[in-house]
This record gives C-alpha cells, structure tokens and sequence, in this order.
C-alpha cells in the first residue's frame, strides 16, 4: 500500500510540474515567441489588417501593436487581429508586443495608390505648420458637420458598392454610425470625387464624445481609411 501511495504522489507531483506550461490563455505561456501576419505592402489609406498568433499558430489576444504614425497603435481582438492604415507613402517599422512573449518587429511598404480618402473642412490645432506643410483640417468642434471625400486619382474608374459605402469607427474599433444607403452601384471615372457629411450622431441619434475617430470606406479597389478628431470648443 505504501508503494502504491508513493507512486500516486510522484505522478501527481509530476502533473503539477507540467500545469504551469499548459496553462498559459491563447498560447501566452511565458517566453513565448509571437508570430506576425500581415501585408508587406499595401497602398495609402488602405487598410491594412495584422495578425498575431504563438508558436502554435494560435490568435494571441490583446496583443499590443504600435508604430509612428500618428494614430498607429492598437489592441488585438478575440481572432489575435487589429486594423491600421498609413497616410503617407513610405517605409514604416511597427511592434507587437505581449507580456510573457519576445517583441516582434515588422516593416511595411506604402506605396501611392489609385483612391484618396480625406476629411476636410474642419479646423487647425496647434501651432501654425511650416511654410512647406499644409495645415491639418481634421479636427471638429462639437456638432460641427465632418465633411470627407473619395477622389479617383487612378487612371481607371472605381465602383463603390451602395450610394454610402462608408461607417465611423473609435480608434478603437467600435462601430458608431453606419449610413442608410441605397443599394445602387456608384462609378466614379479618373478625377471625380463623392462627398458625404457625417453630423457627430450615433445610431440612436446622440451626440458622440470628443476624441479620435476613423471613417471607414469600401470601394472597388478595397478598405480605406481616414483619421479626424472631435476636439473641445475651447482647444487652440
């Protein structure tokens, strides 16, 4: 019996040593390496979507991703993915990064493309821009209508889905307002442009809060984006 009693305690010691290294959630066991996903070039304003998965190939969730861009930093869902987009054509670094894994670096190439996406009519914050810089007109007082255009700048024409084919996102991802739109094509030839207005409401027709927000496009060519701000009525 004793011999007996001595071998179930070695093999339950043995399970509580192999716990700590099948217990860590979504893959994070400490020392884990992260694995990216994602585009190594993509156009301006494009979406582009970053996947982050363990050694195992599994989605590693509320991973941390960041870059220099302004408005370039996120947190992964549930499916270990997050969405950005750059403004400018270039070679640009991001990070991933996950407590109890390695950090993981990439490079991405953003080249011009054929589809403009911009907010316009808003206001400048801050300090006068140099002379070579335009000012950034994307920031909004309270109730202020935020004005964005599509321009086809390419040499082909470009087909939107519906007559609204565009939603306003957090900077974090959430859904606040998606336009009731007909459900015709729209052509848009070489150097033509849409409009549209959004009136700072949500779905249920409130008043948003101030601060960061995206407008989120789809068209023939993909997913773009554009970054505004609902700024205090005060701000300089």
């Amino acid at each position: 019996m004793e011999k007996l009693s001595g071998i179930i305690f070695t093999a339950l010691f043995a399970l509580l040593l192999l716990f700590p290294a099948c217990g860590g959630r979504g893959g994070g066991e400490v020392g884990g390496k992260l694995t990216i996903k994602a585009p190594e070039q993509a156009r301006v304003s494009e979406t582009v979507v970053i996947k982050v998965t363990d050694e195992k190939g599994r989605p590693v969730e509320e991973a941390r991703f960041s870059h220099s861009y302004v408005g370039g930093a996120g947190i992964t869902n549930k499916n270990g993915e997050v969405a950005t987009f750059f403004s400018q054509p270039g070679t640009y670094e991001y990070l991933v990064t996950k407590p109890g894994f390695s950090e993981e670096k990439r490079t991405v190439n953003i080249v011009s493309g054929v589809v403009e996406l911009v907010a316009f009519g808003g206001i400048h914050v801050g300090p006068p821009p140099p002379p070579s810089q335009p000012a950034q007109a994307n920031n909004y007082r309270p109730g202020m209508p935020v004005q964005f255009r599509i321009k086809n700048i390419g040499i082909k024409e470009i087909t939107l889905p519906n007559s609204a084919p565009w939603q306003i996102d957090t900077d974090n991802g959430k859904v606040v307002f998606s336009p009731v739109a007909l459900q015709v094509t729209v052509s848009l030839a070489p150097g033509e442009t849409k409009e549209w207005n959004w009136e700072q409401k949500d779905n249920n027709g409130n008043q948003v809060e101030e601060g960061t927000y995206l407008v989120v496009l789809r068209c023939s060519e993909g997913e773009y984006r554009c970054l505004f701000n609902i700024v205090p009525e005060g701000l300089q």
